[in-house]
């Protein structure tokens, strides 16, 4: 085998062995994500230190990083992990742990105190909210922690049973496999970093591939990405006409008639699952409910017995519709909008 293990992968380049290198601890992992957020998340990402999550009955957790996109206005929670340890045992307690957390008011209302005053220490994060003239830094923050996070496991080799595992978990998780390798001769400082960013589709449902078979993806251009989207594109003083979704098109007049068409299309596909909808709730008032109380402006979804609060701005009620795409598999990108 020259040198390498059996079993080992290899990358060739220019005739020269880069070798799948193993880390040591999670916290080499930690280090090399921290480094190379961007290539996950996308240019727009910022990354902010561990804090505590702590629920109303006291049950805390202390998640590896929090990340904010400042183009697509989501926040995530992360977790580093290494593939050797016991994925199911450690990963979806410690899930149930950040989920309590997140629904507690006064853990999100320090969040927010947190990630501002970070903000305002540190000038690259101050420079990049300027970049996107956005001026309100603490209402932006407010509003991002204001909607359900999505939680994403960094893992340094994706396997089919961690898909498995993340498949159980009753809300919004992604895997996203941080890979390195190092030339051959063990030279640190020439390396390789194979990643496939969060804006993919892979590696979400439970059976993906072998991480064998599949050769590295570069990159997306993220700026290319997010335009791609047009859910999550500013609809300030825009009107739709009509949107299409895997095939099936309806024309609408309102951003309500989309988000409602959207949500009655993935009832559809979805009847036996649907009530996880409650997941995507609000800290003020209920986005999905069984009845139309606490809200001003409820609809039902089709014939399904729950109401959707629609009474909301454009933007507000496309991100929502994203939301909705994300937690039952799809991607906001699936949903082309036609405009007048």
């Amino acid at each position: 085998m020259n040198g390498e293990e059996e079993g080992q992968e290899v990358l060739l380049k220019d005739g020269v062995h880069y070798i799948d290198h193993q880390y040591s601890d999670e916290a080499e992992l930690e280090e090399v994500f921290a480094e190379h957020v961007g290539l996950v998340f996308g240019s727009s990402a910022l990354l902010f230190r561990k804090r505590r999550l702590k629920s109303q009955l006291g049950v805390g957790s202390i998640p590896d990083a929090f990340v904010l996109d400042l183009e697509s206005k989501e926040w995530f929670v992360v977790e580093v992990e290494l593939a050797d340890h016991p994925l199911y045992e450690h990963v979806v307690n410690q899930i149930s742990r950040f989920r309590a957390g997140i629904s507690n008011p006064d853990t999100n209302r320090q969040l927010v105190t947190a990630f501002y005053n970070e903000i305002k220490e540190d000038i690259d994060k101050e420079t990049a909210f300027a970049k996107k003239q956005i001026s309100e830094i603490h209402k932006f923050v407010s509003d991002t922690i204001e909607k359900q996070p999505t939680v994403v496991i960094v893992i340094d080799r994706l396997e089919r049973a961690h898909a498995e595992v993340i498949e159980s978990v009753p809300f919004d998780t992604r895997l996203r496999e941080l890979r390195t390798y190092y030339r051959k001769g063990h030279v640190a400082e020439d390396h390789i970093h194979r990643v496939v960013p969060l804006g993919s589709a892979r590696f979400i449902s439970a059976s993906p591939p072998s991480g064998r078979d599949i050769a590295p993806e570069p990159p997306r251009n993220d700026t290319k990405r997010r335009s791609e989207s047009q859910l999550l594109a500013n609809h300030s003083h825009k009107r739709p006409r009509s949107f299409t979704f895997h095939g099936m098109q309806r024309e609408v007049s309102t951003w309500k008639d989309v988000f409602l068409g959207v949500c009655e299309m993935l009832y559809a596909r979805h009847r036996d699952d649907y009530g996880r909808i409650f997941e995507i709730q609000g800290r003020k008032r209920p986005y999905f409910a069984r009845q139309d109380v606490n809200m001003r402006e409820a609809r039902e979804i089709g014939d399904s017995g729950i109401y959707a609060e629609t009474h909301a701005s454009a933007n507000n009620l496309t991100q929502r519709t994203a939301q909705v795409l994300k937690l039952f598999g799809y991607s906001p990108d699936e949903v082309q909008i036609e405009e007048v």
